[in-house]
C-alpha cells in the first residue's frame, strides 16, 4: 500500500503531525520488542543476541520499504520476501 508505506516511512508526515509521527515510531518499537521476545526463545541458535537480531530485522524492514517508495512502487517488495527472508535468516540464525 503507497499510502502507509509513505505512513511508516514518515515521508507522508509534516512537522504539525507530531502525533503520527510518535505512533509510527511506538509501532516500530513495539513490532522490534515482539520480534524480541519471539527471537529469546531460539538465543541459542541466534549469532547475535535477539535484541541484535530483531534491530537487524527492523532496520531492513524499513530500508525496504524506503526503497519502495524511492522507486516510486514500481517494485513490490513482497515480490523478493522469500529471497529476503533467506538473507535475513542466514545473517541472524547460527547453521
Amino acid at each position: 500500500n503507497k499510502g502507509f508505506a509513505r505512513i511508516l516511512s514518515r515521508e507522508a508526515l509534516g512537522p504539525n503531525e507530531q502525533n503520527v509521527i510518535d505512533a509510527v515510531n511506538q509501532f516500530y518499537e513495539r513490532l522490534e520488542l515482539s520480534m524480541k521476545q519471539l527471537l529469546s526463545s531460539k538465543k541459542d541458535s541466534l549469532k547475535f543476541s535477539p535484541g541484535q537480531s530483531a534491530h537487524l530485522i527492523t532496520s531492513i524492514m524499513e530500508g525496504i520499504i524506503s526503497r519502495f517508495i524511492r522507486n516510486k512502487f514500481k517494485e513490490i517488495p513482497s515480490n523478493y520476501i522469500e529471497s529476503y527472508w533467506v538473507s535475513i535468516s542466514n545473517s541472524i540464525f547460527k547453521d
